[in-house]
């Protein structure tokens, strides 16, 4: 069998679980995440160059302060937290049906049923 390289972008978590996740937990594209996540305080201390609320770009301009090592470890580790407090939902996602498509399992099943998305 092939081997297949997907990338996702930074939106793949709201494609996943445009409802939220197994919980009813929502989650946020990079825009704004800082805010719903209540991260403001943790940036109170540093004066941004960049005027953005994009979390990639406040990341990027922090991660080159070395004064601001800490702030980004401590950003990190709350972020982590987050992603992975969210849970699969039990009901197939977009990216099951993306993975079964590339397998050669997926082409057999279809030949049983016609009713696969």
């Amino acid at each position: 069998m092939k081997s297949h390289t997907v990338i996702l972008g930074a939106g793949a978590t709201i494609v996943a679980i445009p409802k939220g996740d197994k919980n009813g937990k929502s989650s946020s594209v990079m825009n704004g995440l800082l805010k719903k996540l209540n991260l403001g305080e943790l940036l109170s201390s540093v004066e941004l160059q960049i005027k953005s609320e994009n979390l990639d770009d406040i990341y990027s301009e922090l991660y080159k302060r070395e004064e601001c090592s800490e702030i980004v470890k401590e950003l990190g580790n709350r972020l982590y937290s987050y992603f992975v407090s969210l849970e699969l939902p039990d009901e197939p996602i977009i990216y099951d049906f993306l993975i079964l498509s590339l397998t050669k399992k997926y082409v057999r099943c279809s030949t049983i049923t016609q009713s696969l998305p």
